[in-house]
């Protein structure tokens, strides 16, 4: 089952992991639950991905807010 988006987003986009999350829900209720597993697991690395790669440009420099 590939995740709705899956074809216009790229692999790392983080509404991507939203939908594979939703996706994985549906699997579960379906009993499909090693299928939700990996849909999950691929979902926690995308936004892992995203957090370590956003955080960077929401850094500040106390020292430069006080001047």
């Amino acid at each position: 089952m590939k995740p709705i988006g899956s074809a216009e987003l790229p692999p790392n986009h983080p509404d991507l992991a939203l939908f594979k999350i939703s996706d994985a829900q549906l699997l579960r209720r379906l009993g499909r639950k090693d299928q939700a597993r990996k849909l999950e697991e691929s979902a926690r690395e995308v936004q892992e991905a995203n957090r370590r790669e956003n955080l960077p440009g929401y850094t500040v420099d106390a020292q430069r807010l006080r001047s």
